[in-house]
């Protein structure tokens, strides 16, 4: 199989309600606004500087596993949820995430790939089975650091990042690095494509992880990857919206619901 998107591979580093953080309280100031007839809108302001991004999380029960909507940049404060289903109770929350970055690693499919032959084997069966996360032993002792404090935060980012195109698949790498944090959450796997500005989350691995298989998707071909070792700040307020009962008819009137804290 195919590495898959990044929100499956948050299985390989599972999210759960129980948190760690540096944020001494929740900072974060949450608001939702359920748009009709089934949208609903997620801002929020974080008045702490430092994040390297936020998380927005949902589930449907105030007590589940959340599952991650997506990972913002810090500049970004709004997301819009489309399309819940109809007579749903909707909870969200936002927590923001730290953690150093590896050294970047450029990475590009060779020139002589057509974007034909490239879309034909992508879509044809290959051989992933190389690419689970994995824990490499070292080959030398580490010493790991904390990303939690700042005075060693720098010197727990991943080392030694190698990324190698796997000749058995047409756009599938390999990568590896050394790990150096003691106390992350997991580690993100972060890709600039070409002509962006901006990384963005395209994986997480669980800690102490230091292999893992990860696969360009047509028509991408060029980018930069890097790695975070991360850990989450406190959630914002949990919140919830009721999505109103589907209409018999185009003519129905549509209830809005409020947002409110859960209870």
């Amino acid at each position: 199989m195919k590495p898959v998107p990044f929100l499956l591979c948050l299985l390989c580093g599972s999210i759960t309600p129980a948190v760690r953080g540096a944020d001494a309280a929740t900072p974060i100031d949450l608001k939702i606004t359920l748009v009709p007839p089934r949208n609903v809108v997620v801002d929020w302001k974080n008045p702490l500087s430092g994040a390297a991004g936020h998380i927005i999380e949902w589930g449907i029960k105030p007590d589940d596993e959340f599952v991650p909507l997506g990972f913002f940049q810090p500049r970004v404060a709004t997301y819009t949820h489309p399309d819940l289903m109809w007579e749903t109770a909707n909870y969200y929350r936002v927590r923001a995430y730290y953690g150093p970055t590896s050294h970047e690693v450029e990475i590009s499919l060779p020139k002589e790939l057509s974007n034909e032959e490239y879309k034909r084997r992508f879509e044809s069966a290959e051989d992933y089975t190389w690419a689970g996360p994995k824990i490499i032993a070292d080959v030398a002792t580490v010493e790991k650091k904390s990303i939690r404090d700042p005075a060693t935060a720098a010197s727990a980012a991943p080392t030694n990042f190698k990324i190698t195109l796997m000749p058995i698949t047409v756009s599938a790498f390999q990568l590896t690095w050394t790990d150096r944090a003691s106390d992350e959450e997991g580690t993100m796997i972060e890709l600039k494509k070409e002509g962006e500005t901006e990384f963005q989350v395209v994986a997480l691995v669980k800690p102490n992880v230091n292999s893992f298989g990860w696969a360009f998707e047509p028509p991408t071909r060029r980018g930069v990857l890097r790695l975070r070792p991360y850990y989450y700040g406190e959630p914002s307020k949990l919140l919830h919206v009721t999505t109103p009962k589907e209409p018999t008819n185009a003519s129905d009137e549509r209830p809005k619901a409020n947002a409110k804290p859960a209870s």
